[in-house]
């Protein structure tokens, strides 16, 4: 499972690092397709495009999604992650980020389209009676409290009328039960 990197010769801890700490703004689009050079009109940018600071959002999304194709592999095919959660949900944000802000290469084979990683094997598929929903990562108080907004205008209850039980969290398994008292 290696990186295929197609831009420069660099190692992989260098390539990992580049794309935890990539700028999307300064991503752009090379609306000549697939032509891997830079179209940069300000002559003063040259230099910097040159030095991959305004990469192509081709080349970087095909790269995180290598990247992160890699982290699933290790994460739950080998149960040995080699990248900590947060290099890991900062790594899908900003894919997620690029795919939002060019949503022409999103496909339907990229990790944000997909939960986890294939399965091995010894699994059938189930199709759920109700939806399973996965709660967001949370990085900021802002972002709790957005959670926490949506909890209470979606079960149309004040503050003081919800309680939360925190447990430990437990990854790779997720379950589904449905109780029927004929079950009894």
């Amino acid at each position: 499972m290696e990186n295929k990197n197609k831009s420069k010769n660099i190692s992989e801890s260098d390539l990992l690092q580049r794309l935890l700490n990539i700028d999307i703004n300064k991503v752009i689009l090379n609306k000549s397709g697939l032509d891997k050079k830079l179209k940069v009109t300000d002559k003063s940018k040259e230099k910097e495009a040159e030095e991959g600071i305004f990469p192509d959002a081709y080349e970087v999304v095909s790269l995180l999604r290598d990247e992160i194709n890699k982290q699933n592999y290790y994460y739950y095919i080998k149960d040995n992650p080699i990248v900590s959660d947060a290099q890991y949900d900062r790594l899908m944000r900003n894919l997620e980020a690029l795919e939002k802000k060019f949503p022409e290469l999103i496909t339907p084979g990229s990790p944000t389209q997909r939960i986890g990683a294939p399965l091995e094997g010894g699994f059938s598929t189930v199709e759920h009676g109700e939806r399973m929903l996965s709660l967001q990562d949370a990085f900021s108080y802002q972002e709790l409290k957005d959670f926490l907004t949506r909890v209470y205008r979606d079960l149309g209850k004040s503050e003081n009328e919800v309680e939360f039980v925190c447990e430990l969290k437990i990854d790779g398994s997720a379950v589904s039960w449905c109780m029927r008292t004929e079950d009894l």
